[in-house]
């Protein structure tokens, strides 16, 4: 593929040479002016007057022509200098987009699980999770969507599942794409998507991973007396995850959108805690601190703040998932001797209400 910032290096010069031929067709034609006046002196019968007029033209013509000449060479010189400034401030975003994990392959998962002869079987079956989170294979047919601002661009991934943007402007910007898919064994469609925030300041190659159960989470913002406020900046942070060893992952994701006239807001694409996470919130009651939690915190225009609310990343899609690892491990658990691990009773009142992947947040109030 021929290089971008090549292709912009051969518009320009054709543009010079563009610029080079309306030069000498527009700027006055000195040149045949002086000839008449050389012309003028080989003929006695002209009139004095008349020559010395020709002349006068002339050297004005001389005059004229060399302030052009200056004016056209400073104007070629900086518009060469913003556009190298501008291609140098341009960057290519490129990736892959994967397919979510079938709910088949994560159930054939746990019947593994359940059938295994020993903990010590069962512990490291539970430790293959990872491969099972990560045998996916490329979406093709995806849209990709960039936006910053007012700016908005999409691509559609091809055959590999690829990607790629070519010459977007530096600063920051929010990635994201959606994809219908039909679970096996129901009738139901459901939508698996992914979203993230870079800034780009480099090429980059950014690869999104569809999920089904990403969380929507949706709530209001209110004064005092209950009635809605819109316009206010509505901003949900995950992280820092302590326990990843991936530097780029365990950096603090933000997620931000501005409330609507009755108040409501709708947070998007946020990552659900893993199944593991979900199998220790059904038997302890807790989360594993801010690595399982989004915090939503909302300014208004006036720059008043909200007191943040601090929401756990879970909801019946995840929990389905922790309650499968449960059923498994007590399983393995009652043949070899052990005890039963119960869930929490008071579990479902520790959650916000959730609704397959949606989270219902309580209203947050700004003073």
């Amino acid at each position: 593929m021929l290089n971008h910032k090549r292709l912009w290096v051969i518009v320009l010069f054709f543009l010079l040479l563009l610029f080079i031929g309306l030069k000498w067709i527009l700027l006055p034609k000195a040149t045949i002016q002086k000839s008449s006046v050389a012309s003028s002196e080989s003929q006695p019968s002209k009139k004095s007057y008349q020559e010395s007029t020709e002349v006068v033209i002339a050297s004005k013509a001389d005059s004229t022509r060399g302030v052009e000449d200056k004016a056209f060479s400073d104007f070629v010189n900086r518009n060469i200098d913003e556009l190298i400034t501008e291609l140098q401030a341009r960057h290519n975003l490129s990736g892959i987009v994967y397919d979510a994990v079938p709910d088949s392959q994560w159930d054939n998962y746990f019947d593994k699980l359940e059938a295994a002869n020993s903990m010590d079987e069962f512990e490291i079956l539970l430790n293959d999770s990872y491969n099972v989170s990560q045998s996916k294979h490329p979406a093709s047919g995806v849209v990709v969507t960039v936006s910053s601002g007012e700016f908005t661009a999409t691509q559609v991934t091809d055959a590999d599942g690829k990607y790629e943007f070519i010459g977007l402007p530096e600063g920051p910007f929010s990635i994201s794409c959606e994809k219908t898919v039909f679970p096996a064994g129901t009738k139901d469609n459901r939508t698996a998507s992914a979203k993230t925030q870079i800034r780009l300041d480099c090429n980059q190659g950014i690869n999104l991973d569809l999920q089904t159960d990403n969380i929507i989470l949706r709530g209001r913002i209110v004064d005092t007396k209950g009635d809605p406020i819109s316009g206010a900046g509505v901003y949900g942070t995950t992280g820092p995850f302590s326990n990843s060893d991936d530097v780029e992952a365990s950096k603090p994701k933000q997620f931000r959108v501005v409330s609507q006239s009755d108040g409501s807001y709708e947070l998007s694409g946020v990552e659900p805690v893993n199944f593991l996470s979900a199998w220790r919130y059904l038997f302890l009651g807790q989360s594993n601190g801010e690595d399982s939690c989004i915090t939503i915190t909302a300014t208004d225009k006036q720059g008043k703040q909200g007191k943040g609310i601090q929401v756990p990343r879970l909801t019946d899609q995840i929990l389905y998932k922790g309650r499968r690892l449960n059923m498994a491990y007590n399983e393995v658990a009652q043949r070899s001797g052990r005890d039963s691990l119960i869930e929490h009773e008071a579990i479902m009142h520790l959650l916000p209400k959730s609704t397959g992947n949606i989270i219902t947040v309580p209203d947050m109030t700004i003073e």
